[in-house]
């Protein structure tokens, strides 16, 4: 059965039989749950606000929706008809490409100015880092779990672009080749980091558990 913890202390559980024949008996120790790695972080909502309106992801959808259909095929007036019958893109996809590009460029450097101001000021947050390579999204649990506890954090994604934490003056050392998933600032520095590719998570629970050794989680 599932025994939960309420208190620190010892308990014994046993369960027997019904007709009392056979019975089993555990001894539960409950232990203080140590809060010495943990941090206070900083409000960060209006930082976390603003970050996200300039999501990669969103930036390189409306490109897509713009050009594309729905089955991936270049929408009319974005291609030319080569005599062969096959479709080159032309100057107008080459045109609404070069925009996406630039905000592409404008985004991440807005992005990296947040990042720069949250360490001048020697701030305490969360980063989280999506990819979609997992079963399990590491960062979609951590997102959930940081929101109910009202926490704001800066999500990026990975899957094969340039990330904005790659131009901050954060030092990324800690984070090996960049692919911490969850990163924990203290004070303008990286303090703690999940790596996917060594130390994977496979559900919110364990994802929970692995916060709340840095951040105080409900």
């Amino acid at each position: 059965g599932l025994v939960k913890a309420v208190h620190e202390g010892n308990a014994v559980i046993t369960s027997k039989l019904v007709n009392g024949n056979k019975k089993v008996s555990c001894d539960i120790v409950v232990k203080k749950k140590d809060t010495s790695n943990q941090i206070i972080l900083d409000d960060i909502s209006n930082e976390s606000n603003e970050f996200a309106l300039y999501d990669s992801d969103k930036i390189a959808k409306k490109f897509e929706d713009s050009t594309e259909n729905p089955d991936g095929s270049y929408k009319e007036g974005y291609y030319d008809v080569l005599p062969d019958g096959s479709k080159r893109v032309n100057e107008r996809w080459k045109s609404e490409y070069d925009r996406y590009k630039q905000e592409s460029e404008e985004a991440l450097n807005t992005q990296a100015n947040i990042y720069n101001k949250l360490i001048a000021n020697k701030k305490s947050f969360v980063i989280i880092r999506y990819t979609r390579e997992r079963e399990y999204s590491v960062a979609d649990g951590a997102a959930k779990i940081l929101k109910q506890n009202g926490y704001g954090y800066l999500y990026e994604h990975m899957d094969g672009r340039e990330v904005a934490i790659r131009r901050s003056n954060l030092d990324l050392k800690k984070l090996e080749d960049s692919e911490g998933s969850i990163v924990i600032v203290k004070e303008g520095k990286i303090y703690a980091v999940i790596n996917p590719n060594v130390d994977t998570l496979k559900n919110d629970n364990e994802v929970r558990n692995w916060l709340s050794k840095y951040i105080k989680i409900d």
